[in-house]
């Protein structure tokens, strides 16, 4: 039986009518219980969904598409900057809250994708473990149109690790600071230092993510985490002072 948490999903997948193509961790973790609703995509969705509404289009069919429960795997993406920008003009803004965002209406932006570490509890087959960066340029670029196009005044970066290369995070910094924005992120304790969240902050930065999980150094070892609780109360201890919130990650 699927997660009780899953049941709010099935029903709306059950009420919306015609061909479904799903994709998702969800569904990257287990198409077994959501094949039955549509075409499910496994890993990323964006190459592979092109092509299978191309060839619905045509009629072809579908069963070498790459990426399709079922089919071979697709290949990750290494140029990310070749995707385009959402277009956030097809959905209502305005309707989306987050208690943790400073300012509304919010959206989301991704700038770098999958994971190099190795901790036990993660699953991360929908990014995998190869940690792939947008230019900076190409972010600031994103955060522009945000501001300018779409009058959005807050942006949750959702990557697993934005400053994984501090030199490019201080870049995307250095771009979007005049633009007005409030924004937050998250990543490991042991990617960041005091220089880089003192230009986070003067960017905008309000509130930081990190994935903590436990304050016992036994349970951090066990999960292959590869951080100190020194390390964490180091970067926990400059957030305070430099002026950013932080929120924690925990595994009970």
């Amino acid at each position: 039986n699927p997660p009780l948490n899953l049941n709010h999903i099935f029903s709306y997948l059950d009420r919306i009518k015609g061909r479904k193509i799903i994709f998702g961790p969800h569904v990257t973790s287990t198409p077994e219980i959501f094949q039955k609703y549509g075409l499910l995509i496994i890993g990323e969705p964006e190459v592979t969904i092109k092509e299978v509404v191309d060839r619905i289009e045509k009629n072809e069919e579908l069963k070498n598409v790459k990426g399709l429960y079922g089919n071979e795997k697709r290949e990750l993406i290494r140029d990310l900057d070749k995707l385009p920008f959402p277009n956030r003009s097809l959905i209502n803004n305005k309707n989306y809250y987050n208690p943790l965002a400073k300012r509304k209406p919010y959206t989301m932006l991704i700038s770098s994708r999958g994971c190099p570490f190795k901790c036990i509890y993660c699953y991360n087959e929908v990014f995998g473990h190869v940690w792939r960066a947008r230019s900076a340029n190409n972010v600031i670029e994103e955060f522009r149109e945000i501001k300018e196009k779409y009058k959005i005044p807050e942006v949750w970066i959702r990557d697993d690790l934005f400053s994984m290369d501090k030199e490019r995070a201080i870049k995307i910094c250095d771009g979007i600071k005049d633009l007005g924005i409030s924004w937050s992120c998250q990543f490991r304790v042991d990617t960041s230092d005091r220089g880089l969240l003192e230009k986070m902050y003067e960017a905008g930065c309000h509130m930081v993510s990190l994935g903590i999980e436990s304050g016992s150094r036994e349970v951090l070892r066990n999960l292959k985490k590869g951080i100190t609780i020194e390390k964490v109360k180091e970067v926990v201890k400059d957030c305070k002072d430099i002026g950013i919130t932080t929120r924690g990650y925990f595994i009970i």
